[in-house]
């Protein structure tokens, strides 16, 4: 939109700049009708003054995309063929067709490489543009998170009716029947980006088993009535998990827009909705923002930004034990509610420090008058600085805690303190998302500890 403005305004400057600087070469206050008609820059201005149409014509077929109009009009005059512009609006046949042939394509891909003994990799050049295989890459990635090709088979093949949506960047994209996984469409460039680290980016999540980056299985192009289309595969962070009570998508800035009103559970809150802390025990706690600032570092080296910390919060209830506190002061509390498990993980790390994102931040920091520092578009490095800043504010383990002033967390207060009915859930020989989970039996209330001075885990 703001390419287009752009264009718009660049155009007609230079049209009337052009028209006036003729109309005043041209002008002659003494001369008379006759004299001015044969005057050749006045018939000149005249010209150009009759033709202000062609700039109009011009901007709209250049907005437009003349020669995808022009190709599509001739392709349904001789064959019928229609235009096939990918978005979540389109008719259900249209997307019916899509979901079949992106499906067919990536199990058949994905059983191609898995059968093949010694998996090819070759590398790219950008100026050439040409394609890209990485097979190995990310069958090394299936093969360290166990993930078979029949995995695949079973989530996608019963999906006889995928979930569809649009993200906030318009990508059309699905889910598997068993949620577990997510089919998100990329443009061009996003998928030469994630070819091109896709090595790194292996060699990251093997060197760090917990690691909170966006788990990627595999990156299609799918060719569709002449038409290209690029996905990837993901896993969804809360695959497993129950009801979500509340999302949090946390980026460090304070510019961006806060929801006001009830938090509903398929909302996604900002940063300035969370006015809580995640308290961690000391171990837990480093341990976690020790891996999301591995994490940070490795999008900052390759230039990402703008990604974020996504927050699933399941609410729980305690229920308190009676005792004889109880009859001396019968206004206690018999229960107490509030989050009792959250995931965590880091998502849109795709996002590069392009022209796109500094004619964002000159336009809201020139033109809208936005403090720099508070944006999300911006330079990859400070980026990083100001994530990991907010992660030590947001996730406050016992020690951070004790060290803090008072006017350091007016803003975060604590949800629970000294509660070992908490513990941190140990990964298995799969690593899980980061997990805090209440220890009780089903269909059991469970019940809240006495205070002690060492909690194991503080939400």
């Amino acid at each position: 939109m703001l390419r287009d403005g752009a264009l718009s305004i660049i155009s007609y400057t230079l049209y009337w700049t052009v028209a006036f600087s003729l109309y005043a070469a041209s002008y002659n206050s003494d001369a008379t009708p006759a004299a001015l008609r044969t005057n050749p820059m006045f018939k000149l201005y005249c010209y150009v003054l009759a033709g202000r149409g062609i700039v109009t014509y011009f901007v709209w077929f250049v907005i437009n995309a003349p020669q995808l109009v022009t190709t599509q009009w001739l392709h349904f005059a001789q064959d019928g063929r229609i235009d096939m512009n990918i978005s979540a609006q389109l008719n259900a046949s249209l997307q019916s067709d899509l979901l079949e042939y992106t499906v067919r394509g990536m199990l058949r891909a994905i059983h191609e490489s898995d059968a093949v003994p010694r998996p090819r990799m070759s590398v790219e050049s950008t100026e050439s543009r040409s394609s890209l295989r990485l097979t190995s890459t990310f069958a090394q990635l299936r093969a360290h998170f166990d993930l078979k090709a029949d995995d695949f088979a079973t989530s996608f093949e019963e999906a006889t009716k995928p979930s569809i949506s649009e993200g906030a960047s318009g990508a059309f994209m699905f889910f598997s029947k068993d949620m577990r996984f997510i089919v998100k469409s990329m443009v061009e460039g996003e998928a030469r980006f994630l070819a091109k680290i896709a090595p790194l980016y292996r060699d990251h999540m093997l060197a760090y088993p917990h690691t909170k980056l966006t788990r990627f299985f595999g990156c299609f192009k799918i060719t569709l009535h002449g038409n290209k289309f690029y996905f990837v595969v993901m896993e969804n962070l809360f695959a497993n998990a129950p009801e979500i009570h509340h999302r949090y998508d946390i980026k460090g800035s304070w510019t961006c827009p806060n929801l006001a009103g009830p938090h509903e559970p398929n909302v996604v809150l900002k940063d300035d909705d969370l006015h809580h802390r995640l308290r961690l025990g000391a171990e837990e706690g480093r341990a976690l923002l020790e891996q999301l600032q591995h994490d940070s570092v490795f999008l900052r080296d390759q230039g990402i930004m703008d990604y974020s910390l996504l927050i699933g919060v399941v609410d729980v209830q305690y229920k308190v034990d009676k005792s004889d506190a109880g009859v001396q002061n019968p206004h206690l509390c018999d229960s107490i509610s509030g989050p009792g498990l959250y995931y965590v993980g880091v998502i849109d790390i795709l996002q590069t420090w392009n022209w796109r994102k500094r004619m964002e931040r000159w336009t809201k920091v020139w033109l809208r008058r936005k403090d720099p520092r508070g944006l999300s578009a911006m330079e990859p490095y400070p980026y990083q600085v100001r994530f990991t800043a907010k992660l030590r504010d947001l996730i406050a383990t016992d020690e951070y805690a004790a060290a803090s002033s008072p006017a350091d967390t007016k803003h975060l207060q604590p949800l629970f303190a000294h509660n070992r009915s908490l513990e941190m859930v140990r990964s298995s020989s799969r690593p899980l998302p980061q997990i805090v989970k209440t220890r009780s039996t089903p269909h059991q209330h469970p019940r809240a500890a006495p205070p002690t001075n060492e909690p194991a885990v503080w939400l």
